[in-house]
């Protein structure tokens, strides 16, 4: 069965220092961080409780800005595969793993704006086998100290996994008026 969704993205979201700040903001409630600034390059984007934290969207290898407006209006598959998806994460975890960090400690925050709202709240064999991966290919290899997941949910709010912890945390998009969140609509997309 198709569900039929709308992504909310809240104006000035595509600005670089806008969404990094939104996806920091999500990342403090869920982890309760609490001494934090911004990163200086070479240093990661966040750097917080004296873990570097870089932010970055899972885009593929089109440019952000215009893989989410692909992905405005949309429908989703419960049953569908979820090789591309996760081929967008892949490729968001390879190009930050390429970047040089001068923090001692790297963490790496993968806003996914993407089709995996199953993933976001019920339990997954596929999700745990990609975690297991990351880890093993990410954590476990020193390359990240831990990666943070933000997947949506069609409920206006987003789940944060810490990978390293094997944690989730559930937010509401309301605490976080600048935040997109995603909502299932009826007739088709058309009841505007």
């Amino acid at each position: 069965m198709e569900i039929f969704y709308r992504l909310f993205l809240p104006p000035d979201f595509m600005k670089k220092e806008v969404n990094e700040s939104v996806v920091f903001a999500m990342l403090k409630a869920a982890k309760n961080f609490q001494v934090s600034r911004r990163g200086i390059p070479p240093e990661p984007d966040f750097i917080a409780d004296g873990e570097g934290i870089e932010v970055t969207f899972a885009a593929g290898r089109e440019a952000s800005r215009d893989f989410i407006r692909q992905t405005c209006d949309g429908r989703f598959d419960p049953g569908a595969g979820k090789a591309g998806e996760i081929e967008r994460i892949k490729s968001a975890l390879s190009r930050k793993a390429e970047k040089f960090y001068s923090t001692r400690r790297t963490s790496l925050a993968i806003l996914c704006m993407l089709e995996l709202f199953d993933w976001a709240a019920e339990e997954s064999r596929e999700r745990e086998a990609f975690f297991h991966w990351v880890r093993r290919e990410y954590i476990d290899t020193g390359i990240f100290h831990t990666v943070y997941l933000l997947l949506p949910s069609l409920n206006q709010e987003w789940f944060v996994y810490d990978l390293r912890r094997e944690e989730r945390r559930r937010l509401l998009i309301l605490n976080y008026l600048q935040a997109p969140y995603y909502t299932a609509v009826h007739n088709g997309g058309n009841d505007r």
